[in-house]
């Protein structure tokens, strides 16, 4: 059996993986696989989409491979020891035979009798083609810049793209910068570097609970007791603070109205009786700020920002302002596209949500997506591994699809009970 896998991020890594070694695991014959990667490395978004001191936001325990671990110390990676990691484990695992890099996928197209046939160049006008079975499409989630329409954008002296953002001298000197967006690139792209004269905090004293302890006796090890209290217990306290056991970035727009104010609790006072002894310096930022705005609405011939009127605090405040930037950034995601794929493959009646598992359309199980699901809390990496230990059982043994779509199945490895008689999975989908 051949199997084609397009792109040379995390997922496609492990998915390549998976497929070299299934005769190792599973009683079936040697597959052979083909890794497509555009770029001329392997690291994906990692790799090409990241700035200066990028960090991972999930821990190394969370976002690398069951099988493979990592030998960096700390536990928050930089991108490029991530993607070091990632090129030891194509070392380890002899995956770099089976990789075409600089490989521009430009079609899909099914074979008139079985199959599939992958057309893609090396850099060149020169096309050619490879003949398979099966195909993983491992594009990933951030490839394609979601770029809003915003009139009189072109007014403004430089506009970027958070996946362009690679230095802050890209920011100037005195320079006035708008950020569209309030994603998860937000953060870093406002942050300023670490003090490193700035003594670090005992890990003895930095536990959120007093009387919390790494140390679980053997019988709540051996069972699932604790995770069940974990959560019940975070469900809990997310419908209590936002309304939704599915936490308050989960509300469509934004929080409601009657939530969105400071508390007036009694036990306030119990909050400013600790921050009177456990509280962090607020530094000088010497006239530096940030102010939170509504998007913009319109931008005019000289450059000045029109807000649109939300009913916010935000609103009133800007609206007598003249804010005229020298840089907007577009924090505002990604967008999923398969220009490689035929139409059958991208109509709306066949979106990933449809499909079992996310992974095939129930009509065609010989091709798989691996990586578009993000885990509420976690990485996409061990996801996708978990994807990947899924796809390749309809393609090494008969009879797995059946399994697979099994309810039963699904529900003892994926979800768990909630508050309120609910069931919520345990990973969301991202809608393209």
């Amino acid at each position: 059996m051949k199997v084609a896998v397009i792109g040379g991020g995390p997922s496609g890594l492990v998915t390549l993986k998976y497929l070299v070694r299934a005769h190792l695991n599973l009683d079936c014959e040697p597959i052979e696989a083909r890794l497509f990667e555009l770029e001329d490395s392997v690291g994906g978004a990692f790799a090409h989409r990241t700035y200066e001191d990028a960090e991972l936001v999930s821990s190394k325990q969370l976002t690398t491979f069951s099988d493979f671990r990592c030998r960096v110390d700390r536990d928050f990676l930089s991108a490029s020891d991530y993607v070091q990691y990632l090129r030891d484990y194509c070392s380890y695992f002899r995956l770099w035979p089976s990789i075409e890099l600089g490989a521009k996928v430009r079609s899909v197209r099914a074979h008139s009798s079985q199959g599939y046939v992958i057309e893609y160049d090396k850099k060149s006008s020169e096309l050619f083609r490879w003949r398979c079975d099966a195909v993983a499409v491992c594009a990933g989630l951030h490839r394609e810049p979601n770029l809003p329409i915003i009139p009189g954008l072109n007014y403004v002296p430089e506009v970027m793209h958070s996946s362009d953002f690679k230095t802050r001298s890209q920011f100037g000197i005195n320079k006035t910068v708008m950020i569209i967006g309030s994603g998860p690139i937000l953060l870093p792209i406002l942050g300023r570097k670490p003090n490193p004269n700035e003594p670090g905090i005992p890990i003895d004293v930095s536990r959120a609970n007093l009387f919390d302890t790494t140390y679980v006796h053997q019988a709540l090890r051996n069972s699932m007791i604790l995770w069940e209290y974990y959560n019940y217990y975070i469900k809990a306290l997310l419908w209590v603070c936002s309304g939704t056991t599915s936490g308050m970035d989960q509300w469509v727009g934004e929080i409601s109205q009657a939530r969105h104010h400071p508390s007036k609790s009694p036990s306030l006072w119990l909050y400013a009786l600790r921050s009177a002894f456990v509280q962090t310096p607020i530094p000088d930022t010497h006239g530096r700020q940030v102010d939170l705005a509504p998007l913009p609405k319109r931008i005019n011939e000289s450059g000045v920002v029109e807000f649109v009127d939300n009913g916010r605090p935000e609103y009133d405040r800007l609206k007598f302002r003249t804010i005229q930037p020298d840089v907007i950034v577009l924090c505002t995601g990604y967008q999923q596209t398969f220009p490689f794929l035929d139409n059958t493959h991208k109509t709306s009646t066949h979106h990933l949500s449809s499909y079992v598992r996310g992974i095939w359309r129930r009509d065609e199980p010989a091709m798989g997506f691996i990586g578009f699901v993000r885990p509420s809390l976690g990485a996409i990496p061990p996801l996708a591994e978990m994807q990947a230990q899924l796809l390749i059982g309809p393609w090494a043994w008969e009879g797995a699809m059946e399994v697979l779509v099994s309810e039963e199945l699904w529900h003892t490895i994926t979800r768990r009970p909630v508050l309120f008689g609910e069931t919520l999975n345990s990973s969301v989908l991202v809608q393209g």
